[in-house]
């Protein structure tokens, strides 16, 4: 696994002692636009460098701007296979990242996406790439009944388990339920995730 972030950070995910992680320590903002360029191509060098000494099978990335900076970097050394894990209808882009995404995505071995929904963005947008759609594989039985052992007595509950930032939109849950909870005494709101908004969700 090849993380771009840095050592310092913390890790949400424990891997197993058969896992090699690899952290370059390339993430962070951009002042300005010669900066993020700048940035982008010392990226782009030494994943290349990683990719070529590591000689992989495949290589799969996420996340859009990684992705883009993953197939420049890997080049014909393998087939990469990208995965887009967000709306592209919400999640709005710089022109510079769309325009990216729709001439570079075409070398991906396969683009694959959450849902027909989503891969409609694409087609409609003329990407010339492969789509595969695979849904997020959650056993949802064995996370609910175990959610609900914790908050038994506080049945009937609504649980909602993600990123706690702006795009996830739990401000409007948390609206929606205040509203719904005037009519329907005796629900319970479970919110389980973290994120640069938690603090400001909880008050």
């Amino acid at each position: 696994v090849i993380a771009l972030d840095h050592e310092s950070e913390p890790r949400y995910v424990e891997l197993g002692p058969a896992v090699k992680l690899i952290r370059l320590g390339l993430q962070g903002p951009s002042k300005n636009v010669v900066e993020a360029v700048i940035a982008n191509i010392r990226r782009i060098l030494l994943l290349r460098g990683h990719i070529r000494s590591l000689n992989p099978d495949c290589v799969i990335s996420s996340m859009t701007e990684t992705n883009v900076v993953a197939i420049l970097a890997t080049g014909k050394q393998a087939p990469v296979i990208v995965w887009e894990h967000t709306d592209p209808y919400r999640w709005h882009l710089k022109r510079i990242w769309r325009w990216a995404r729709w001439m570079i995505y075409r070398r991906a071995a396969s683009l694959v996406v959450l849902s027909e929904y989503h891969a409609s963005y694409f087609k409609k947008r003329f990407f010339d790439v492969r789509l595969e759609t695979i849904p997020n594989g959650v056993s949802l039985k064995k996370e609910v009944s175990e959610i609900c052992n914790e908050f038994t007595g506080q049945q009937p509950f609504i649980l909602a388990v993600g990123r706690l930032d702006r795009f996830k939109g739990v401000h409007v849950l948390l609206t929606l339920f205040a509203k719904l909870n005037a009519h329907q005494r005796g629900w319970s709101l479970v919110i389980v995730g973290d994120g640069d908004q938690r603090s400001v969700l909880e008050r």
